[in-house]
């Protein structure tokens, strides 16, 4: 195994080799055996390969695995207590998730059941039961367990459990019935007959919920305050043990006087609580996929608010359907706790601080179908257009008002007008159902919102979001601006519904005036907040709330209509356009958000956009384009996309390179090369037949007459005056090679012969 050179090699750290045995070395991977071992280092998920070495020499790689470290599986809660008839689902925290299934078993099906998929617990009987999760792998092979335990039976007794003995005038606080045995949720769904009473309505007054299944109430009561003590260091205020008032001193450097500048109360978080902000405490309706922020307030003994606790104190948020509604409680900042809506149904959300159960605030969730919007407060003479949520289909019925003196409905459409003072029911009627909510009218608005009378939609908005004016009647707009001056701005807004975006307040520091800014998301928030429902639509009706912090029942509001915006996603950073070119000659185009686009572009016979996929889901949905190029000639375009409801426009870049351009060029430098090589190539076939040809030897030329000596050349004649042609010694003498060359020429010249007589002339005097 030696010379095998086996090493081990990890993708991901979360698992580290170990020696086994002293026959391996943790050392760079390399294992010296024919085994090994790894131990977990931290959580996650990471692949493993062996790598060895053949006697030829070869390297060989096995096939990856995949290992996963995982936290012991533990069943949440371990221990509950329910009455027979009440049920709770199970959730295990913990163990693996790749490649596994999980079941539920009870050990008693007599006392309690639970649904071996969902983990969906109910109670039969008294008595007590195990519940074991088992996590099975691969052929069904048992992987881990997790154990709990259930107690069913019926509470002995019931006391109502109240976070504070004392509480200042003027505040609230929760009170629920706490039993010895289990919470709320061991009796959630059973009890529906209770009344709450009180024996002095002068020094207490007690809000009931309406229409709420559940035992809830608040109270209102007066006591003197608690006392505390601090520590400063480093210009930080440390609270210390005790409760007690302490103060802190300054000296003022110039004088040299010390006096007291600021005096702190020190005391205990003494009550915790969900905040009704935004929504009709304590029920809180979600249409089904939609997220929503719950922040959680810290308070004191007195009730008042404990702004200071935030990050300080731990909390523990359980729900008994995780399966309706899923809880993620996070502590950046403010506490929060985050609700997402995954099924239709009810669930019952509980909030206590981590070392003390019985300081705890209930809320109910609601996930479906409901009347939007829910229990509302309007002023006379104002009109309200209710519509339904959570359906994933059109629903058919008819809209009836149970006080029209205090409300008028229209049957068909569901817009209503408020007409007097009073409490009345609004109600929906379909052969299947009948939801109906509670309508509030008070004589008079105090808060007025008003709308912008631009087109509100999320591409593009202004910078400083759409400004909701805010005004108020004339009897309140003197203690409006007092308690602007003494407490900041004295409104808060909201937005309904929440997933489309935020509102802040904000006063105009010029003009004085009051808005609400509302701050819609982006189309790529849309995309993966909102429900996957065929129902949603592209244009959605909001409605911005103004309330006044220190009046109850004190709000305005005003609707407007959204229409969604879209995005291009896929594009280079620093602009819209598309290069493509022969080797990548189409591409794809995504939109998000709206997608009732319409899209234009001019080269029609050169590029062809067709949609390949697309999910309408109303201002959240997507769909994706191909742009193929179809011939390859050099063009480029521009790809126009609208939207006609809102006019946003955006513009695509597209250029095709066919790389033609650079084929000419190189034809041309082969045609001038081919030519160069042609005629280097003619050149040296000529050259080598005059050599050829001057190669060839010398023949001899034919005598011409017998007194002529063999090797002369004959002399160049004389002329006389009488016109005879003589011989003259001094005649220029023709050279020899010319005199060779003449006589081949002829000797060689075709039909020089005539009549079987050759010419006869003397070379010599050829010249």
């Amino acid at each position: 195994y030696t010379f095998m050179n086996i090493h081990v090699h990890i993708e991901d750290p979360i698992v580290k080799l170990v020696p086994e045995d002293d026959s391996s070395s943790s050392d760079n991977g390399h294992v010296k055996g024919p085994s090994f071992v790894i131990a977990a280092k931290q959580l996650g998920i990471t692949n493993l390969h062996v790598s060895f070495r053949q006697k030829s020499g070869n390297e060989l790689l096995t096939q990856q695995i995949k290992i996963e470290v995982y936290a012991p599986p533990i069943i949440h809660p371990r221990d509950i207590f329910l009455a027979p008839g009440a049920s709770y689902v199970l959730t295990v925290s913990g163990g693996p998730t790749v490649g596994v299934h999980r079941e539920y078993a009870s050990s008693d099906n007599g006392i309690a059941t639970v649904d071996k998929s969902s983990g969906r617990l109910s109670a039969i009987s008294p008595g007590n039961a195990s519940i074991v999760a088992t996590v099975y792998g691969s052929r069904n092979t048992v992987v881990c367990q997790a154990h709990g335990r259930v107690i069913v039976g019926v509470p002995s007794s019931a006391i109502l459990n109240a976070q504070s003995d004392q509480l200042a005038v003027g505040r609230e606080m929760p009170i629920y019935p706490f039993f010895p045995e289990g919470s709320l949720f061991s009796l959630y769904g059973l009890c529906k007959s209770y009344k709450w009473t009180l024996e002095d309505d002068k020094v207490l007054g007690l809000q009931l919920a309406e229409h709420v299944d559940e035992m809830h109430g608040t109270q209102t009561y007066v006591d003197e305050k608690e006392l505390g003590l601090i520590n400063i260091l480093h210009g930080r205020i440390i609270t210390g043990g005790s409760n007690d008032l302490d103060c802190i001193q300054a000296k003022d450097r110039t004088t040299g006087r010390t006096e007291i500048a600021s005096c702190v109360r020190v005391t205990e978080v003494a009550q915790i609580r969900i905040s009704n902000t935004g929504f009709s405490f304590p029920v809180v309706y979600l249409a089904l996929g939609a997220e929503l922020e719950l922040p959680i307030t810290f308070y004191d003994v007195l009730g008042n608010p404990f702004h200071e606790a935030y990050n300080a104190i731990a909390f523990d948020a359980d729900i008994n359907y995780p399966d309706v509604v899923s809880v993620n409680s996070t502590t950046s900042g403010k506490g929060h706790i985050l609700l997402k809506a995954v099924h239709h149904g009810r669930a019952l959300l509980r909030v206590s601080v981590s070392d003390s159960p019985r300081k705890a605030d209930y809320v109910l969730l609601s996930v479906g179908a409901h009347i939007y919007p829910q229990n509302p407060v309007i002023h006379t003479g104002s009109s309200v257009n209710f519509s339904l949520e959570g359906f994933d289909e059109t629903v058919s019925g008819r809209w009836i008002s149970a006080n029209e003196s205090v409300m008028s409905v229209n049957m068909n459409s569901g817009k209503s007008e408020a007409v007097g003072e009073g409490m009345t029911q609004v109600i929906f009627e379909c052969p299947s159902m009948k939801l109906q909510t509670t309508v509030s009218v008070l004589r008079g608005n105090i808060v007025f919102v008003d709308a912008p009378e631009e087109t509100v939609t999320n591409v593009p908005f202004p910078r400083g979001g759409y400004a909701f004016s805010v005004r108020f009647r004339s009897p309140y707009v003197n203690v409006v601006e007092v308690l602007g001056k003494s407490k900041g701005i004295p409104y808060d807004c909201s937005v309904d519904p929440p997933f489309i975006g935020y509102a802040k307040p904000w006063v105009d520091p010029n003009s004085g005036n009051s808005y609400c800014l509302f701050f819609p998301y982006s189309p790529e928030h849309l995309v993966h907040s909102l429900p996957k429902s065929k129902g949603m639509r592209s244009d959605i009706s909001i409605t911005i709330n103004a309330i006044l912090r220190e009046a109850n029942n004190a709000s305005g509001s005003a609707s407007a209509l959204f229409i969604g915006g879209f995005s291009i996603i896929g594009m280079s950073k620093d602009g819209l356009h598309l290069n493509l070119t022969p080797d990548s000659n189409k591409t794809t185009m995504t939109i998000l958000g709206n997608t009732d686009v319409e899209i234009h572009w001019q080269a029609r016979e050169m590029m062809k956009i067709s949609p390949t996929r697309r999910e309408d889901s109303g201002i959240g949905g997507f769909a994706e384009y191909e742009v193929k190029v179809l011939r390859p000639e050099n063009f480029k375009d521009q790809i126009i996309i609208s939207l006609p409801a809102t006019g946003q426009r955006s513009e695509i870049d597209v250029s095709y390179e066919s790389g033609e351009k650079k084929t000419t060029f190189v034809r041309e430098i082969i045609s001038i090369w081919s030519g160069i090589l042609v005629s280097l190539a003619i050149l040296i076939v000529t050259v080598a037949i005059f050599l050829c040809i001057l190669s060839q030897p010398n023949r001899s030329p034919p005598s011409i007459s017998q007194s002529t000596p063999q090797g002369l050349a004959p002399a160049t004649p004389s002329r006389s005056p009488g016109g005879v042609s003589t011989t003259s010694d001094q005649s220029p003498r023709t050279p020899q090679p010319f005199v060779d060359y003449v006589r081949r020429t002829v000797d060689e010249t075709p039909y020089y012969r005539r009549d079987g007589a050759r010419r006869r002339f003397n070379p010599q005097n050829t010249y």
